[in-house]
């Protein structure tokens, strides 16, 4: 703990070059989901947005990053801070880029689905544009990428007027020819947004 309080007094110094390196070490040390917990509790977050933010558009320095906001993105008290930043473009950006590797689609749609737990964030991520990218994606190859997809889509449902807009966009079919091909670990998340999507009347058509 002590190093880690001390990386975040040098991520607070005039010193550029000192402040990048103690977010870095931060943010590598953030990919551990065992010390999430303690980091977000020192307030490790914030160096790490930061960074994200001074170096946006840096592929290269995005890549790096994206590991940690994912495993940050599982703390409650993290979700409002990382959606309000420069990071949702972010992910959103490696959710729609199709020279994203499969690994960092997977960690965007997993970061993505977290931070929309949340229902501050559901307006937030769709006024940027995610329901088209995360439909698009969803008919990914990959039955992981598809697995957080429709961990997203289906957190998104759980709020009426987003749940009217994916099926608006037939999303109902997606989800059930994506549940036929999956195996049962997989098939929860389809599970959970056909169920959501079900609590709509305005589905039962679709069902």
């Amino acid at each position: 703990q002590g190093t880690i309080a001390m990386l975040i007094s040098f991520s607070n110094s005039s010193d550029f070059y000192l402040k990048d390196y103690a977010a870095f070490a931060l943010a590598e040390l953030s990919r551990n989901s065992n010390m999430t917990a303690c980091l977000a509790s020192e307030g490790a977050l914030e160096p790490v947005l930061a960074l994200l933010d001074h170096k946006c558009g840096d592929i290269c320095i995005e890549r790096q990053l994206l590991p940690a906001i994912k495993t940050l993105s599982f703390l409650d008290r993290n979700k409002v801070p990382i959606c309000a930043s420069e990071s949702l473009g972010v992910i959103l950006s490696f959710v729609n880029d199709c020279s994203s590797s499969d690994d960092e689609v997977q960690l965007a749609c997993c970061t993505l689905a977290n931070l929309v737990e949340f229902e501050c964030n559901m307006e937030v991520a769709v006024n940027a544009g995610c329901i088209p990218m995360l439909i698009g994606t969803l008919q990914s190859d990959s039955e992981v990428i598809q697995s957080e997809c429709a961990r997203a889509l289906g957190n998104l449902a759980s709020k009426i007027e987003f749940c009217n807009l994916l099926l608006e966009n037939e999303v109902t079919q997606l989800l059930f020819s994506c549940h036929r091909k999956m195996t049962n670990e997989s098939r929860r998340m389809t599970a959970m947004g056909l169920s959501n999507l079900s609590s709509n009347i305005n589905s039962h058509p679709h069902l």
